[in-house]
């Protein structure tokens, strides 16, 4: 299922049922939800729906009250929810090699895998939030891997211009990942991706 369609068939349930909990936990967990899926089945749409499944499955559930126990309701769902893909798309001998690596990177008792899904999400809802034009040098230059040279041709502006914007863009998310006690995860994160690199 593409994502815009799970948005809107999860938009029209929540208006729905009114819930505003499950809204708030929607908004605040749905992409970290979809990575740590996708840790788990290694297939982007399977995950994006393994997702949209737990959160109907939330949204029927009367006595989840709250934001924090509908979180954890989520990711254990979303896991047994994985783990009842893997079974089914593996032959047996398969399965049981699939399960062990899945098990290796998520651990019900470590949060590893959550607390990098959480940062992960909240990079990206900094980068958003970004202006316009410091949101466009960022992703040009972090995503697309574009030289400032390059950016600031394309933007018609200096490249000292482009550099200011990164520095100041690298300055929010890192202002905003110190706020929310998120820095030293994300730092270590970036580390071991140049690591493995």
């Amino acid at each position: 299922m593409k994502i815009s369609k799970l948005q809107n068939i999860s938009d029209t349930v929540l208006q729905e049922e009114g819930q505003n909990v499950i809204r708030d936990v929607y908004n605040a967990n749905y992409l970290a939800l979809c990575y740590f899926a996708f840790k788990l089945v290694n297939d982007r749409e399977e995950a994006q729906d393994i997702v949209m499944d737990s959160f109907m499955s939330l949204i029927h559930k009367s006595d989840l009250k709250n934001s924090i126990s509908a979180k954890s309701f989520l990711y254990t769902a979303v896991y047994n929810r994985c783990i009842d893909y893997i079974r089914k798309q593996k032959s047996k001998s398969n399965y049981y090699r699939h399960l062990e690596s899945a098990n290796e990177v998520f651990d019900v008792s470590d949060n590893k895998q959550i607390l990098i899904a959480e940062v992960l999400q909240a990079i990206h809802q900094e980068i958003e939030n970004l202006p316009e034009q410091r949101r466009i040098i960022f992703k040009s230059i972090y995503f697309e891997g574009k030289r400032t040279c390059t950016i600031a041709e394309e933007l018609n502006i200096s490249q000292q211009t482009v550099l200011n914007q990164k520095a100041k863009a690298l300055q929010t998310i890192k202002i905003s990942l110190l706020k929310s006690g998120k820095y030293d995860l994300a730092v270590l994160l970036a580390a071991s991706y140049i690591l493995l690199k």
